[in-house]
């Protein structure tokens, strides 16, 4: 009986100064620790007045006693201390409650030292203690009662105010825990000895604020109560390790003792170093086996961590590696909802991955929360963020998170002060919804990894993207060198080979390919028709805009007829083959050399030019782009010509283009400098001159627009 009431000291005292050591900065701690504390100096005490009852020692016996029940009053007065600060401080708690309580346990605990709280005394059979109580003691009794069932209703008052399930859970196991070291110890050393004189019984009171603290502890290791950390599941596989080794020791020592004492010092030495280095192989082998068997759910976890580490050191992109720690994480922890946020630097914002979707937040790297974890890089829990954040804000703000993810728990992910991504955990399946220490600690373990890898998953991303973009800009400037080529093709490769017609055109487009054009047709009649086009837009869809309005432009005049109903007839085909948006602005001029006459259409373009003589005329005709409307009337005007006349086609990337200073050239420069050519220039000559005032005029300017210009002389047949 002394060895087990020296174990339930012992254990009391190490779970107190574990308690205080780990949590000194919680007052509900600091009291759970002095109520266990008290509880050892109360065994202590009754451990003494026994072997004082067995020496036939009185007073000692009596001393002692009084000792015990000074400090159960200062116990109880502890346990009811220590529900108004568990789990939070109650709001109308003042130092001075605590005072006034400390003081009635001191003034009750003084009345064991008077002669009003025993009667008599003997001592039975030189080991019971025969006591007749007096009515000091029945007031003890009475206030171990009200001090303890206060304490009680405190804790169920608070149990069924909370509205928080670990609060509640922490609430209702140390309120079983303490509850029952309060009615054990109550029935046994006091209701029972004093009203029914049954003092065998006394040791069984002794042992119940052992029983009560282990199922706290029990608590303390589930729940996490008042984050004590407890090493119970680390010193329990030694303890068993070392009754195994005690064991065949102690049968060597039975069986052989008397071989043994008979040894000399040498011999001794000896065997005892050769039976040294079985002891100590049997050790490396059976506690790892014993640590793994009683630590079986949390080594699994370790080795399934350890290959999530190894397989998320592979390359991969960041939304695989979110899928394989989600799908690892489930399968460890058994949790059914995992969700892991990620920043993605493109739509600069956290996308949200789940098993199998992933949708993109509103959160950025700037909201205030994020920056928060960033600076707090651990486990953050929903329910502890609650109990113990002073700040109402990040309260909130942590509530409207964790709201979000639909998690109770976060692992976050940090690197060089940013966070990267977070891993945010459910509810566990199970009987056991919340996170062991150990398991939390774990994951925390893997983080630095974790973290690695999720920068190693970004940049391979971003190499695989720099990768792609270089593949597709291969392929445009392929498939752009194509277009450009077949843009080529559809330009007149030399001028018409017609007598009476000197014709000298020219294409530069802005980028690779352009949306601007320009043709010779052979008509029936022996006409020849000069075509200026000029797409909306630029780029390869304006260029491909230009193929198609060239061939049908083609195969239409190749029939004949009037100029102008055969452009209504292409702008029809274009309106119902093309986009709304698209259309085709062209000059239509039909030369016919034998007359000398000009039949001119103009569609949107810019007008065209004559020039005779020293005379300069603008051929002002206007007109509706091609494609534009499904049916548009087209007017056609008819122009005397002479030889020597010289016409001037051209886009409005001419009179468009713009210098260094965004200064555009403009029609009128254009006008001076044909007014300012000489007679009997020639059509190349004139051309030239045309393209090199341009070029000097936009300089280093990157080209704005597709330039265009169609030269054409009437010359004697």
């Amino acid at each position: 009986m002394t060895i087990c009431q020296g174990v339930v000291i012992l254990s009391l005292a190490v779970l107190g100064g574990m308690i205080f050591i780990k949590r000194r900065e919680s007052q509900a701690g600091r009291f759970l620790a002095l109520l266990c504390l008290l509880c050892a100096a109360w065994v202590a005490a009754v451990m003494v007045s026994n072997v004082f009852t067995h020496f036939d020692d009185l007073d000692g016996a009596l001393l002692a006693r009084n000792l015990a029940k000074t400090f159960v009053a200062a116990a109880m007065a502890t346990f009811v201390a220590f529900t108004w600060y568990f789990p939070r401080k109650a709001g109308w708690i003042r130092p001075r409650h605590v005072a006034v309580l400390y003081s009635v346990a001191l003034f009750v605990s003084a009345g064991a030292f008077t002669p009003w709280d025993v009667r008599s005394a003997r001592i039975v059979g030189g080991s019971l203690l025969r006591l007749e109580y007096g009515f000091v003691h029945y007031l003890f009794i009475a206030y171990v009662a009200l001090s303890g069932l206060l304490a009680l209703v405190t804790l169920l008052v608070r149990h069924a105010r909370s509205t928080l399930p670990l609060e509640r859970l922490q609430i209702r196991y140390v309120a079983v825990g303490i509850g029952i070291s309060y009615v054990l110890g109550t029935l046994f050393c006091l209701v029972f000895p004093t009203f029914f004189n049954w003092g065998g019984l006394f040791f069984a009171g002794t042992v119940a604020p052992l029983a009560g603290c282990l199922f706290m502890a029990y608590a303390i290791v589930k729940y996490r109560a008042l984050e004590i950390e407890v090493v119970l599941n680390r010193t329990f596989p030694w303890l068993l390790t070392s009754f195994l080794l005690l064991l065949p020791v102690y049968l060597l020592i039975h069986f052989a003792g008397n071989w043994i004492r008979e040894l000399d010092n040498l011999a001794l030495a000896l065997f005892g170093t050769l039976f040294l280095f079985p002891i100590f192989f049997f050790t490396l082998r059976v506690q790892p086996f014993i640590d793994r068997l009683v630590q079986r759910e949390f080594h699994a976890m370790r080795d399934a961590i350890d290959g999530l580490i190894a397989e998320a050191g592979e390359p991969n992109d960041p939304v695989s590696l979110a899928r394989l720690v989600i799908r690892t994480t489930r399968e460890v922890l058994n949790v059914s909802r995992v969700v892991f946020l990620c920043y993605q630097e493109e739509h600069s914002r956290y996308v949200l991955i789940e098993s199998d979707s992933e949708r993109l937040t509103d959160l950025t790297p700037d909201d205030p929360f994020l920056c928060w974890m960033a600076g707090n890089a651990v486990v953050l829990e929903r329910q502890q963020l609650v109990l113990r954040q002073r700040h109402e804000a990040v309260r909130q703000m942590a509530c409207s998170y964790f709201d979000l993810v639909g998690a109770e728990a976060c692992l976050t992910f940090v690197s060089e002060g940013r966070l990267i991504g977070t891993l945010n955990l459910g509810r566990r399946e199970g009987r056991r919804w919340n996170f062991s220490r150990a398991e939390l600690e774990l994951l925390t373990s893997f983080r630095s990894a974790m973290t690695m890898a999720l920068e190693n998953a970004r940049l391979y991303k971003t190499e695989l993207d720099l990768r792609e973009k270089r593949v597709q800009a291969e392929y445009f400037a392929r498939e752009l060198d194509d277009a450009h080529q077949m843009q080529e093709s559809l330009l007149p490769r030399s001028p018409p080979q017609v007598a009476g017609l000197e014709v000298v055109g020219r294409c530069r487009p802005a980028r690779e390919v352009g949306g601007d054009f320009y043709d010779y047709l052979e008509m029936p009649d022996k006409k020849t028709s000069i075509v200026l086009g000029d797409v909306s837009g630029k780029g390869l869809k304006s260029a491909m805009q230009a193929v198609l309005s060239c061939g049908l432009l083609r195969m239409r005049a190749g029939v004949g007829g009037p100029p102008d109903e055969i452009l209504s007839e292409v702008s029809r085909e274009l309106y119902y083959l093309t986009e709304r948006n698209m259309f085709t602005a062209l000059s239509f001029a039909v030369i016919d050399r034998r007359a000398l006459k000009l039949d001119l259409v103009n569609a949107g373009q810019p007008y065209p030019l004559l020039k005779r003589d020293r005379g300069l005329k603008v051929l002002k005709l206007g007109g509706i782009p091609l494609g534009a409307l499904p049916r548009a009337d087209r007017r056609t005007v008819t122009v005397e010509l002479r030889i020597g006349d010289l016409l001037v086609f051209f886009s409005d990337g001419v009179s468009d283009a713009s210098n260094s200073e965004g200064e555009m050239y403009g029609e009128q420069r254009l006008y001076r400098l044909l007014d300012g050519a000489e007679p009997g220039i020639t059509s190349s000559d004139l051309s030239r001159r045309i393209w090199g005032d341009v070029e000097a005029f936009v300089g280093s300017a990157e080209p704005f627009d597709d330039i265009t210009l169609v030269v054409a002389r009437i010359t004697d047949i």
